[in-house]
Formats: C-alpha cells, sequence, structure tokens
C-alpha cells in the first residue's frame, strides 16, 4: 500500500534531498577516509564503493581496499554532515 504524503511533508522531503545533492557536490575528500564516504554516498552500495575505489589503483599500504575497513569507516560517527548521512543510509538497509 502507498502512503501517501501532504504537499508540506513532499516539500520537507524535496529539500532534504536537495540538501543531500548539495552535500555529495561540494564535498571535498581530502582524505581517503573521507573519499570512501563520498564514494558511499553517491552509490550507497558497500561492494560496488569497494569495486570502483580499487580500480582507481587506490590501496592501503601498497594493498587492494578491504570490504571491512570501509565498512569500518562507515560505520563510525559521522564526523561530518555527508557522513551522518552516509551512516544513516548505512544503518537501515
Amino acid at each position: 500500500m502507498t502512503i501517501l504524503m501532504s504537499i508540506a511533508q513532499e516539500k520537507v522531503e524535496i529539500a532534504r534531498i536537495q540538501r543531500y545533492i548539495e552535500l555529495i557536490e561540494t564535498y571535498e575528500a581530502d582524505t581517503l577516509d573521507m573519499l570512501f564516504v563520498l564514494s558511499y554516498a553517491k552509490t550507497n552500495n558497500i561492494d560496488r564503493n569497494l569495486y570502483l575505489l580499487n580500480e582507481g589503483g587506490y590501496t592501503i599500504d601498497d594493498k587492494p581496499i578491504e570490504r571491512d575497513y570501509i565498512l569500518g569507516v562507515i560505520k563510525q560517527i559521522g564526523r561530518d554532515e555527508l557522513h551522518a548521512r552516509a551512516f544513516s543510509l548505512y544503518d537501515k538497509d
């Protein structure tokens, strides 16, 4: 069953989504961990994130990035607004 929202609720949801898109588009990933957060925010998929980063040549101590490392970064308490939102997406899965 589809749950319909009021116009006011829809406007709030649109604003929330627009803010999330703005965060992604303006995010400056200054560290590898921040790059993980950004990549996850774009894909909402740990395995796709892992694949893209490893294919992009990113490594940790000259070794391919492991899934558990990315999970650990995503599961940390959000250090910034995008990280907090990415964690909340992961936590819902």
